[in-house]
């Protein structure tokens, strides 16, 4: 009995996530490639957020990202330039932090919101580095977005 129970419900619940993956795969996010992010890494206007947990991005991410999460930030942890480029990633495609954390820099006014969806293991099979992060969390406000562009 407990058992047809729990199968009924992890159905239910796997029709669920596959309908809200779904709904934010086809929400429109502009995109990048892991080698598009790279080659733009540096630039004055250029920004990228982790949000994956934080004891991901402490292990490794991209060099000069900015932990971010996805649901717990306000405007304030993004930079005051409403027109700057915002990349947010995540682990990979099938997670859907990194949508979620774009949609939510998009209630706040950014207009240049971007997403890697390939995520760190896109980044890492396109044979690009990733770092162990250097402190114990993510930076807030235009501290953020300054050490992002300026650590490379």
């Amino acid at each position: 009995m407990a058992g047809s129970i729990l199968r009924r419900f992890y159905r239910k619940l796997e029709g669920f996530l596959r309908l809200g993956l779904e709904y934010l795969r086809r929400s429109h996010l502009a995109e990048l490639s892991p080698a598009e992010v790279s080659a733009r890494l540096g630039e004055p206007g250029f920004h990228v957020f982790d949000c994956n947990l934080e004891s991901l991005w402490k292990k490794s991410h991209i060099p000069g990202a900015v932990y971010l999460g996805f649901d717990r930030f306000g405007p304030e942890m993004l930079p005051s330039d409403k027109q700057a480029t915002l990349v947010f990633y995540c682990l990979c495609h099938l997670c859907l932090a990194s949508n979620m954390a774009a949609r939510r820099a998009q209630s706040f006014g950014y207009k240049r919101v971007r997403i890697m969806p390939k995520g760190t293991m896109g980044w890492r099979a396109a044979g690009f580095p990733l770092v162990p992060a250097s402190n114990a969390g993510g930076l807030d406000g235009d501290k953020a977005a300054s050490a992002v562009s300026g650590s490379r």
